[in-house]
């Protein structure tokens, strides 16, 4: 089974061609490396199969999901966990304290409306990106690209917004949120605002 497949991945930088149609596919258990000279583009080609730099022209798989499959099962999996919070649950940690301290930065957890209207509201953005990634390309209705705009837009200012508070010292929030908000929370959302603005433009 295919794990990773890529076709005519291209990408260029100005006039230098930094990528060009540039397919192949890594099995399933098999060790697959690159092989070039310095200033080959391998790390722009592992950035674009990412997500973290976008490519001009591309079909990319990762396992059995593309790119807005990943931040459909992404953004409903957030509606599940926070659905699961608005009942009181403290998973994955022993108590709700301990998970305000995780997904807060502050004690107490929010209440469950609140919990439960971030569940509805993650739910709609996942929606959203299922309806403009099952789009047949060139099908995308305006009123989907629009819900995926808003989506993106979203999440991007969300992680872009985190990066930066980060980087001036004004998050103030308990050390264990700040470190995965650096590590995990920010970049997460950069990256699902990416891969829904390519799932929307691949399907204009």
């Amino acid at each position: 089974m295919a794990t990773i497949e890529l076709h005519e991945l291209s990408n260029r930088f100005g006039d230098i061609t930094a990528v060009d149609d540039l397919s192949f596919t890594a099995r399933e258990g098999a060790l697959t490396g690159f092989l070039r000279p310095n200033s080959a583009a391998k790390s722009t080609t592992l950035q674009m199969l990412l997500s973290l730099v976008i490519s001009l022209r591309s079909r990319t798989k990762v396992g059995q999901f593309g790119a807005g499959s990943t931040a459909v099962v992404a953004l409903a999996g957030g509606a599940a966990l926070h659905a699961l919070w608005a009942t009181g649950s403290g998973w994955p940690t022993s108590s709700p304290d301990e998970l305000a301290d995780l997904v807060v930065g502050r004690r107490p957890m929010p209440g469950p409306a609140a919990c439960a209207t971030v569940a509805a509201a993650l739910a709609v953005a996942a929606g959203a990106t299922a309806r403009a990634t099952g789009s047949r390309p060139g099908r995308l209705t305006d009123h989907s690209r629009t819900m995926a705009t808003v989506v993106s837009a979203t999440l991007l200012v969300r992680g872009v917004g985190g990066i930066a508070a980060d980087l001036t010292g004004r998050v103030d929030a308990t050390p264990t949120f700040q470190r995965w908000n650096r590590r995990l929370y920010n970049p997460l959302c950069v990256t699902l605002s990416i891969l829904v603005a390519l799932a929307s433009r691949r399907r204009s």
